[in-house]
């Protein structure tokens, strides 16, 4: 019988049948990451996933992006592409600023195309937002690899 793999961090353990048992009791609540200061980070696409949206049933992109450099190297950022009426233009900006441009060439399902997202390389500008009374970071935009600390830039 195989010894149960355990994360006692976490709170995670599966035992030798493979099923998982979770123990929330040495969880601490916050057990969250610091807010990363108002910058622009260096990324790359980490992983993406074909989603539906919650708010609208509209197709996107779930992207996860890791920092690539400086004192934050590493660290995860999350942010979407969504396929709606409204949010077409920032899809299409954040495609091409992506280095994505055979996607801007004709029609594309999302769905097929996600792969290509992985590895691509940007730059991510982060601001602060309240979320349910916690200070939270959002991508509020994403800009070319290269180039300067811009904030300004839309």
């Amino acid at each position: 019988m195989a010894n149960p793999k355990t994360n006692e961090e976490s709170g995670m353990f599966e035992n030798a049948e493979g099923s998982m048992t979770i123990d929330l009791t040495n969880v601490q609540e916050d057990g969250g990451f610091d807010v990363l200061p108002k910058a622009v980070y260096p990324f790359v696409v980490e992983n993406a996933e074909y989603k539906i949206s919650q708010s609208g049933g509209n197709p996107m992109i779930s992207l996860t992006l890791e920092i690539e450099e400086g004192d934050y190297k590493g660290r995860k950022l999350f942010t979407h592409v969504v396929f709606s009426p409204k949010a077409m233009p920032m899809a299409k900006r954040t495609i091409a600023r992506l280095g994505l441009s055979s996607l801007l060439e004709g029609p594309f399902n999302p769905e097929e195309v996600v792969d290509q997202f992985i590895g691509a390389r940007g730059r991510a500008r982060v601001t602060i937002e309240k979320w349910e009374g916690e200070d939270t970071n959002r991508v509020k935009a994403i800009l070319p690899a290269g180039g300067g600390d811009e904030f300004a830039e839309g």
